[in-house]
């Protein structure tokens, strides 16, 4: 039999007054009690008083009208109780005989059942968890025998055992564990004896809760409404002792389970928590809301270096669904105008053309217009949305396109250089020097405006514009110039002629060809000295005042197409160049028909002599036929002239007409002479030009030294001069036309002389 026995002394006021042990003893089975004095004289049990057996003078006196199952040994220091039972539990003592100190006189022994406890459950049948707390159940047998095991099982699963005085289960309390019973069970190895207790677990179950949206699923249009709902899954919120919501990581100032969001903007998206919470723990949920809105595009200025290469822009958009579709980019000056399309990348990147860098340096400046769409419409119902990405470009002065690099002065008046220049920062300076590298002038340039070409179109740009005056201009003052610019970011030096004005020479060998429905001219260029020149023909029917005028785009000859049959022309041609225009050549008459009638252009004395036979000639074979004719023609006495051969009379003058109205002059300039412009554009800015609008026909001369290699077309129009359309500008040098004149002369065209210019003035 196993015995736990601990020894422990009971004091009052200070004095031990007895020694006590405890036994465990199971029901059924026998105990023995030992006392640890010897000459005990008697035991008795306390809890009732009574003597159990006595042993004095050597003899042993058992009791037995209180119990038969009691017995003592010979020396009456052991005590056995068989077959123990749950009355026998209590306080036995045994007396000491001979031995009467104060100190050990007595001992008792307290005798109790062994039993099983469940140390968590507080003597309680029931135990209550949180569900997902992790639980511990702990068995402890009190009055443990050697041989014993402990066993803990639920439902008949064996859960977990031990040799020992104690048996522990742990486990994470589920759903599944509520109202489970776990048994702890106690036997020997024999299988006698056998004791167990009981504990019933209960759980607190947490909240199960799911966050639902009305619309489901969670996507609204931008301006819309939509509701949150956080529902526990067991339909019963009254489970739930709070709510809580945040909304991506934010907390709200919500408690409730509803959430409500009307005239939805953008920043409602996002995800939402709902968190709710009881006594057994807490549950959350999350669900995104998606506001759909269409692209808005980040407006940015952004600044290239000149050396940045490759120059990319992005299209920043923020919209709701974020699959966008770019367009083309287009590129604008800062005062609106269209530069060029470009194509991006279908990310909405814009990677600008590797141009050359020093010729284009400023053109990619300018505002870049990004379209984007993800199919969401706007407020107006657009789908596409616009954004503008502003860009400069930081680099040293450049001279705006057409770059100019010769000027005109004038001897013995104020003469004026003039340079435009391109630049990232305000108002550069200029340092201007002679052909020696002497300093002449050092000032900042003025703000301006200028047309200049940016990737072949011409734009206008705001510009800084350089001046440098000479007055009294002299000889030695036409030379060649050069100015530094200087800015913030850098310096650069350009070369200026100033050359003298120099009207053209007028043309030469002007040749006019008649045929049914048109005319060609021909002539040789006279010279330009060095000037880039445009020719321009003038012609009108016989009775007409206005004149029609005809822009050439070759240098040699033009062909005027669309006139009238059997009608006489007065034809004229002069050319231009930026120095100024050329006199205008003698008048060739011709008249259009079914013939090739080929008029030349001579001086006025051969004239005079050819116009003379003819008259006699004329009036000789056909007479008043003639005369008549002529007086219809009523040619006025202002004409030219005409130089002509194969018989036909030609009359030549050299007077100066007035000058094309289309060319006025402004009486601002500098040099104090006119300054002739076309369409309000100056002739020297024209033909210094590079742009091909405004460039229809090269016309230099072989005999100086050309500066300028481009066509340029300065014929304009006024009141009094008609441009005509009717031109064929290609060029006319097929000489099948120039067959022998005199099969095609018609005689009817009338003999233009002195007397007959007389009767027209009568």
């Amino acid at each position: 039999m196993f015995q736990w026995v601990f020894k422990s002394s009971l004091y009052v006021l200070g004095h031990q007054i007895t020694e006590a042990s405890v036994q465990f003893a199971s029901i059924g089975e026998s105990i023995g009690m030992i006392c640890p004095y010897k000459n005990v004289y008697s035991w008795q049990k306390l809890d009732t008083q009574d003597i159990l057996a006595s042993c004095e003078n050597g003899m042993n006196e058992i009791n037995s009208s209180i119990s038969y199952r009691i017995s003592v040994s010979n020396d009456c220091e052991k005590l056995k109780i068989n077959e123990f039972t749950a009355k026998d539990v209590g306080l036995y003592r045994c007396y000491v005989f001979g031995e009467r100190t104060s100190n050990r006189h007595k001992y008792d022994f307290n005798i109790t059942i062994r039993t099983l406890k469940i140390v968590e459950a507080y003597n309680s049948s029931v135990i209550k968890r949180k569900e997902g707390e992790n639980i511990t159940l702990t068995c402890v047998m009190e009055g443990q025998q050697p041989d014993t095991i402990l066993f803990w099982t639920t439902a008949d699963v064996l859960l977990a055992s031990n040799r020992s005085r104690y048996v522990i289960h742990c486990f994470r309390a589920q759903r599944m564990d509520d109202m489970k019973q776990f048994v702890c069970t106690a036997n020997s190895s024999n299988g006698s004896h056998l004791l167990e207790v009981k504990v019933q677990l209960r759980l607190l179950f947490r909240p199960r809760v799911s966050v639902v949206s009305l619309p489901s699923p969670p996507t609204i249009t931008k301006g819309g409404t939509i509701r949150l709902l956080c529902e526990d899954n067991r339909e019963n919120n009254e489970n739930i002792n709070s709510f809580s919501w945040s909304h991506d990581g934010q907390l709200l100032p919500n408690n409730t389970n509803l959430l409500l969001f009307e005239n939805a903007d953008p920043v409602v998206a996002g995800e939402y928590t709902c968190l709710a919470r009881n006594i057994a723990g807490e549950d959350f949920d999350v669900l995104e809301i998606i506001v759909t809105f269409p692209p808005v595009v980040q407006n940015e200025t952004v600044v290239f270096e000149t050396n940045s290469l490759p120059r990319t822009l992005q299209c920043k958009v923020l919209g709701v669904p974020d699959n966008y579709t770019f367009s083309k980019w287009l590129h604008y000056t800062y005062s609106n105008q269209q530069i060029r399309i470009l194509d991006g990348l279908g990310n909405g990147t814009l990677i600008l053309p590797n141009n050359d860098r020093e010729k284009h340096m400023y053109e990619d400046t300018g505002i870049y217009i990004c379209n984007v769409t993800n199919n969401i419409p706007d407020e107006g119902g657009y789908i596409w949305q616009t954004g503008k990405i502003k860009v400069i470009v930081a680099g040293r002065p450049v001279l705006a396109n057409p770059q100019k690099h010769i000027n005109i002065g004038y001897l013995n008046e104020t003469s004026r250089i003039s340079i435009y220049t391109l630049s990232s920062t305000r108002y550069p300076i200029a340092t201007w020097l002679d052909k020696d590298g002497y300093v002449l002038k050092t000032e900042s340039c003025t703000s301006s405006e200028i047309e200049t070409e940016y990737y072949g179109n011409l734009v206008n740009v705001s510009a800084y514009k350089c001046d440098f005056y000479i007055k009294k201009t002299q000889e030695k003052d036409f030379q060649k110039y050069a100015v530094k610019v200087r800015n913030d970011l850098g310096e650069s030096l350009f070369e200026i002629s100033l050359i003298p004005a120099r009207k053209p020479e007028i043309p030469r060998s002007v040749q006019v060809i008649a045929l049914k429905f048109k005319i060609i001219v021909k002539w040789h260029a006279g010279n330009s000295y060095g000037f880039l020149q445009a020719f321009c023909i003038e012609y009108r029917k016989s009775f007409d005042l206005k004149w029609s005028l005809v822009a050439a785009e070759s240098n040699t000859s033009v062909t005027i197409d669309g006139l009238q049959i059997d009608t006489v022309y007065f034809v004229r041609v002069f050319s231009r160049t930026m120095a100024g225009e050329s006199n205008k050549t003698g008048e060739v008459i011709v008249k259009t028909g079914n013939h090739h009638l080929v008029i030349h252009s001579y001086s006025w004395e051969i004239g005079v002599i050819t116009s003379a036979a003819g008259v006699v000639f004329l009036i000789c074979v056909y007479g008043m036929k003639a005369l008549t004719k002529r007086i219809c023609l009523d040619i006025s006495p202002h004409r030219h002239n005409l130089s002509q051969d194969n018989g036909i009379t030609p009359v030549t003058h050299e007077p100066q007409y007035d000058e094309i109205d289309s060319v006025h002059y402004n009486p601002s300039n500098v040099n104090d002479r006119p300054e002739a412009l076309l369409n309000n554009i100056p002739f020297e800015t024209l033909l210094s030009s590079n742009n091909d609008r405004n460039m229809a026909s090269i016309a230099t001369s072989n005999d100086g030294t050309t500066y300028y290699t481009n066509h340029i077309n300065l014929c304009g129009s006024d009141p009094n001069i008609t441009i005509a359309d009717n031109v064929s500008m290609g060029s006319s040098s097929d000489d099948s036309y120039l067959v022998p004149c005199r099969k095609y002369i018609n005689i009817e065209i009338g003999v233009a002389d002195r007397h007959n210019e007389q009767m027209g003035e009568q």
